[in-house]
């Protein structure tokens, strides 16, 4: 049986009697938890450390498709620590509302960016 549901206002209510959907739902809660811990930590390091002004990160994260099992995170600033810390705060608002259950996201503001994807994209080490 698939999902069923009725629109009510802004909300939608979905059975589902798929135990996999049910899965699959969990899963990319904590991808997107998982996400979120290693961009807010890339970014704390970059705010802070002035001397890169950028910070790179990975987490393992296994996902079914074994080929993929970490995350990959690039935050670039471009302004004083505690301002860097406020921008990213606010572009990284943005990764939950558009990107969830994405494998991979970037989101570029006036004076810095954030980026994370399932591959390696960056060169060199990570710096956390």
């Amino acid at each position: 049986m698939g999902p069923s549901g009725q629109i009510r206002g802004q909300y939608a209510l979905i059975r589902l009697s798929n135990r996999f959907a049910t899965l699959r739902l969990r899963v990319v809660k904590v991808f997107d938890a998982t996400v979120g811990m290693l961009i807010n930590a890339t970014a704390d390091y970059a705010a802070t450390n002035s001397s890169r002004r950028f910070g790179t990160g990975e987490e393992g994260f296994e996902t079914i498709d074994k080929a993929k099992p970490k995350i990959y995170g690039l935050v670039r600033p471009d302004m004083s620590p505690a301002d860097c810390r406020g921008c990213l705060t606010d572009i990284i608002t943005y990764i939950p509302q558009y990107f969830t259950g994405r494998q991979g996201g970037r989101i570029l503001g006036l004076r810095c960016n954030c980026r994370y994807e399932q591959y390696p994209f960056f060169t060199g080490p990570s710096l956390l």
